[in-house]
């Protein structure tokens, strides 16, 4: 999409001196080490999460469409104009970022300068997602053809196909970060909007209709975002301090001894049994807040939004004390309205991105989502004493009653699980930093 910077035959020179740009011989360098630092096996890794990305992001793209025509012939005017405004309000932003890391790099050089030109369907396959606001779909691709071509310049050992390995690296870092600005502001109010939906109109806990499992595959690819986004964290923008620090002419913000440090961590020393035990802790716990906030709604309706609004101002205060720039505030407190940032292990990234103490806000968001499932409890209760759903007294026997039971047992089965889960994500991540 607007790749009109790829167009240079020959190496770039500095006019002052007349020899090779600096960073475009830091750039080569680097694509040697990584050809020797990164296996076959890793390649395959990078082509499957980017294949796996791209199926969740497509269903879930093709899930808000299905939404929208529910909707829409079913006369739920309203629930259709607030999804397409996220929808296309967040789209275009996300559009609009990706198109600029293609064509304003500054002064820098940047990988995909030193690749040969794109043929022309692969602009215009560009183009065509870029206007269906499905920009993360060409960008996948790329990933995944420039593993390939990696693996084939590890074959071959031809210098010039080495620059494959750091404009994969360069492509997936940028995706990331267009993924995380949705994943953060869009996601959350989407699930939101639709669990509510659900519980409001079918009150039917065992329908395992397709919308469920639309909504499953919205989790997970919000909880993958959230682990990409710790390995990624070296790139992403933390207090205004680091921010001064790290400033450059990169329109994404990323630079040569960025992408040395992403290779490294990411690509060369990336442990997967952490990344599993985050992931499902980040889903646990994605899984739990928003069930109880989905419920709540169902019963109070209105008071949803000052709950949110509420929770929203705590953390967004919270960030601006720590020195985060107020749009970041506003990203992050999205975010820990639904999910968790678990604090990070090196001493370094915790200085740059501070994070709330788990004991602290895991205790806070469990009474609250008790306290949110003990108020719908509550608004069940009509004029005689009894609940709806057949359940005959709060006071005697709630407990058989499955539509009581189950939403409680599915609320703290979650909860549970996901402080387990990152205790034991927290343990293996200090083991594995001692054994170094």
């Amino acid at each position: 999409m607007g790749l009109n910077k790829r167009t240079r035959k020959t190496k770039p020179v500095d006019p002052e001196s007349n020899k090779p740009n600096s960073q475009v011989e830091a750039i080569e360098k680097l694509s040697k080490q990584l050809n020797n630092a990164i296996t076959y096996k890793k390649l395959n890794f990078v082509i499957f999460f980017a294949c796996f990305s791209m199926v969740f992001y497509a269903l879930n793209f093709l899930g808000n469409i299905r939404l929208l025509y529910h909707y829409y012939i079913e006369g739920h005017y309203w629930y259709f104009s607030f999804l397409l405004t996220f929808i296309v309000l967040f789209g275009v932003i996300t559009v609009y970022e990706s198109y600029r890391f293609y064509n304003q790099n500054g002064k820098k050089y940047i990988p995909r300068d030193l690749l040969p030109p794109e043929p022309f369907w692969n602009n215009a396959m560009k183009w065509g997602f870029g206007i269906v606001l499905a920009c993360s779909i060409p960008r996948n691709c790329d990933i995944i053809n420039y593993a390939l071509k990696a693996k084939r310049a590890k074959k071959t050992n031809n210098d010039r196909d080495k620059i494959y390995f750091v404009a994969m690296i360069w492509e997936d870092v940028e995706l990331t970060k267009l993924n995380l600005f949705l994943c953060f502001t869009q996601s959350a109010t989407q699930l939101l909007l639709n669990l509510y939906i659900m519980f409001k109109d079918k009150s039917n806990f065992a329908d395992l209709s397709i919308s469920w499992i639309l909504y499953i595959f919205s989790i997970f690819n919000l909880s993958w975002a959230l682990v990409s986004y710790d390995q990624k964290i070296s790139l992403m923008n933390g207090i205004k301090r680091d921010e001064e620090d790290r400033q450059n002419n990169q329109s994404s913000g990323i630079g040569v001894n960025d992408t040395t440090n992403i290779a490294n961590h990411y690509m060369i020393k990336t442990n997967w049994t952490e990344c599993t035990l985050l992931f499902f802790s980040h889903f646990l716990w994605i899984v739990s807040r928003l069930f109880a906030l989905s419920l709540f709604a169902t019963g109070y309706d209105l008071l949803i939004w000052f709950t949110c609004f509420a929770h929203l101002i705590i953390t967004f205060i919270w960030h601006l004390n720590q020195n985060y720039g107020i749009m970041d505030s506003l990203r992050l407190s999205f975010l820990h309205l639904y999910a968790y940032l678990y604090p990070l292990a090196n001493e370094s990234d915790k200085q740059k991105h501070p994070r709330l103490s788990p004991i602290m806000y895991q205790s806070v968001c469990l009474l609250e989502n008790l306290f949110l499932m003990f108020l719908w409890t509550t608004s069940k209760l009509v004029g005689d004493g009894t609940l709806h759903h057949g359940i005959s007294s709060v006071v005697s026997y709630p407990w058989k009653e499955w539509t009581f039971f189950v939403p409680w047992i599915v609320q703290l089965a979650t909860m549970i699980s996901s402080c387990l889960l990152f205790c034991w994500f927290d343990k293996k991540r200090q083991d594995n930093t001692t054994n170094v």
